[in-house]
């Protein structure tokens, strides 16, 4: 086989393979799930003083 055919026959198959990985995966991008929310939970060890914070808190968060 030619050059060029090996080399058709290449691309066919990583094509084929990853139409197998996103069928596998739900056929959907992360991203067509919807907005992540704003909640999350602390597994932590949140200090007042000497004892364990006991109540709400707030915190503000930024990204740099």
């Amino acid at each position: 086989m030619s050059e060029k055919g090996n080399s058709l026959q290449s691309l066919a198959l990583k094509c084929t393979a990853l139409v197998a990985v996103v069928v596998s995966a739900g056929g959907k991008p992360a991203a067509a799930e919807g907005p992540a929310g704003t909640a999350f939970t602390y597994q932590g060890d949140l200090q007042e003083g000497d004892t364990p914070h006991d109540g709400t808190a707030n915190f503000e968060f930024s990204l740099w």
